[in-house]
């Protein structure tokens, strides 16, 4: 009879974390944020609870595009937490996540650190601080250094990681010709 209850325990604890595990979206991208990332489906996004979906208005956004907020429980990164928080669906691809944007009340350099502790030593340009790897996705992180608001956005482009690919490739070649004198 113990080995009989103790057997129906286990079945209803596997069940039980099975669920758990289906219900949590899976991302293969190294840049993932909070279950949400550059470059998903909108079916994977809405599963990761994405809310409040608009059209692109003002300056900054592009009127075609469609905006789905990332909802207050999942905009922490490390101790900060972003005061706005939303991905972005562009007009020619709609079924894919093209960027998600964050900004949080606080100094760059505190994103940075937060930043670089998850993804590594970034790149920089007079712009930006970025995170690239050898794929369409990219973290940016904008150098506006005179305000307390810093800015991050994710990218999924594929142009970019063909890009970068190619400058991976060409830069092995240039190394091998040298070898070769």
């Amino acid at each position: 009879m113990q080995v009989h209850y103790k057997y129906t325990i286990l079945l209803a604890t596997l069940a039980v974390s099975s669920l758990a595990v289906a219900a949590q979206p899976t991302s293969s991208s190294w840049a993932a944020f909070n279950g949400f990332t550059a470059g998903m489906t909108k079916q994977a996004a809405k599963a990761a609870g994405y809310t409040a979906c608009r059209f692109g208005k003002g300056l900054s956004e592009r009127s075609d595009s469609v905006y789905c907020e990332i909802p207050n429980n999942k905009r922490a990164l490390g101790s900060l937490i972003a005061n706005t928080a939303f991905l972005e669906f562009r007009s020619h691809n709609a079924e894919i996540v093209g960027e998600m944007h964050l900004t949080f009340e606080a100094k760059v350099d505190a994103v940075l650190s937060v930043l670089a502790a998850q993804y590594g030593r970034p790149s920089e340009d007079g712009q930006h601080y970025s995170w690239h790897r050898n794929g369409p996705e990219s973290v940016l992180l904008y150098r506006r250094q005179r305000t307390s608001t810093a800015y991050v956005t994710y990218a999924h482009d594929k142009r970019m990681g063909e890009a970068r690919q190619k400058a991976v490739r060409d830069a092995e070649k240039k190394k091998a010709t040298l070898k070769s004198f």
